[in-house]
């Protein structure tokens, strides 16, 4: 289960990035832009981001940069982690 690979600094990220979604759902952001509020170097939110990539938690506009999506997994992962 890929809820066994997040570090706190990843559930920073996500959680940030719910907190600044449109609807719970779309961001529009850049990485440096994240890296700036949240206090880390470009190069760690670089790596953050591909991991939520790559496990699915948020989605890339390729054809829109600083535009992410959450998906369903990110919402229930961020849920579950305020509710405790």
């Amino acid at each position: 289960m890929s809820y066994l690979k997040f570090t706190n600094n990843n559930f920073m990220v996500l959680n940030f990035l719910y907190d600044v979604s449109v609807d719970g759902t779309i961001v529009h952001i850049t990485q440096q832009e994240i890296a700036d509020k949240l206090g880390f170097s470009r190069s760690t939110i670089s790596k953050i981001m591909n991991f939520l990539i790559i496990e699915q938690y948020i989605g890339v506009d390729k054809e829109h940069l600083g535009r992410y999506s959450l998906t369903d997994k990110s919402t229930r992962l961020v849920n579950v982690f305020r509710s405790v």
